[in-house]
């Protein structure tokens, strides 16, 4: 993942409503990958990201 593609799927991550699965589908990747370099993202209902 680019950098950008890291600042998009935290941007994403900010919005309840969008879950792991749809971010890691829109940028190509899969949940586990995205977990990878956001570990945040685990636990995406209490950001502090």
């Amino acid at each position: 993942m680019t950098d950008e593609d890291i600042e998009a799927a935290k941007a994403l991550l900010a919005n309840p409503d969008i879950g792991v699965k749809q971010i890691a589908d829109r940028l190509g990747v899969s949940p586990a990958t995205l977990y990878r370099y956001i570990p945040a993202a685990r636990s995406a209902n209490s950001l502090d990201i």
